[in-house]
């Protein structure tokens, strides 16, 4: 699925397979997984769905997972960037509504879809080995576009530390969010989930009025949120402490000095890893002695 790409996806490029299908939606100025996943599951056209991450790959081809039972799904446990795999048909991914919409940027989407599964039916592991990850850091995750927080949109990444330490900051903002969202904004298979309209051949559009939007209230209790996880991280500053000493209307004045937070983070980063390395050193002299 082609989630409004720049340049179009083109079909030649993809394995001559009928069973390879390529859809298009248009007009989606960012990329939100759960709408995404949402309704490239409800187009499909087999019953069971293998979801995988993008940094994900099947490790043994021979596999042959046995068939679902009725009310069960099987997922990857254990950690390792395989926890959003999973496998399960497509009408018991609807009977909970699917992936939550009102969840954006990374973080938390599968684990709030899993828990939603495990009050319904039973969940079973997928054996170790079947799956395998292509391995990158943080930095590959979110530095090929942008990571979306609530209302605002993130700058591109440099390579200093203070950056990366921003680049963290961002990713446990927006789990931060995402969890509290999945809190508030229960998702079930009556929520109103978007609707999408048909353009043309294999060309769909979202209509507007139905994506899902959490209520102002709730978009600036996540604003505050977010920017309070960010803020700590970048800041080595404890997120209570924060709470406590700073008011709310004043995190986002101080998020906005990004290039004095920035440098903060480089100095105390920089000054905690000198001194480490200065102390192994001294550890070191000390034993040959």
């Amino acid at each position: 699925m082609d989630w409004g790409s720049q340049i179009p996806i083109d079909r030649h490029s993809l394995p001559a397979d009928p069973r390879v299908r390529l859809l298009r939606v248009e007009g989606e100025a960012e990329w939100q997984l759960t709408r995404a996943y949402n309704f490239a599951i409800s187009q499909s056209s087999f019953e069971t769905i293998l979801k995988l991450d993008a940094d994900c790959w099947i490790d043994d081809l021979e596999y042959n997972p046995l068939p679902l039972q009725q009310r069960s799904y099987c997922r990857t446990i254990g950690g390792g960037g395989l926890n959003g795999v999973f496998m399960i048909t497509r009408s018991n991914f609807f009977s909970v509504g699917g992936f939550n919409e009102y969840l954006k940027g990374y973080g938390y989407d599968d684990k709030d879809l899993f828990l939603r599964l495990d009050q319904l039916m039973v969940g079973t592991a997928i054996p170790k080995g079947i799956f395998c990850t292509i391995d990158h850091g943080d930095l590959e995750r979110v530095s090929a576009d942008t990571i979306q927080t609530v209302g605002e949109r993130s700058c591109k990444p440099h390579s200093n530390v203070g950056t990366l330490l921003e680049l963290i900051a961002r990713m446990e903002e927006t789990k931060a969010i995402n969890r509290y969202l999945a809190e508030r904004l229960e998702w079930s298979i009556d929520s109103p989930s978007t609707i999408y309209r048909l353009l043309g051949r294999n060309q769909w559009q979202a209509e507007k009025g139905s994506i899902p939007v959490p209520s102002a209230e709730v978009q600036h209790e996540a604003r505050v949120l977010g920017n309070r996880i960010y803020l700590s991280i970048l800041l080595g500053v404890h997120e209570r402490l924060l709470d406590m000493m700073i008011p709310a209307s004043s995190l986002q004045q101080i998020r906005n000095w990004m290039p004095l937070s920035k440098g903060i983070a480089w100095v105390r980063i920089s000054t905690l890893f000198f001194g480490i390395r200065v102390a192994l050193w001294i550890k070191k002299v000390l034993m040959r002695m």
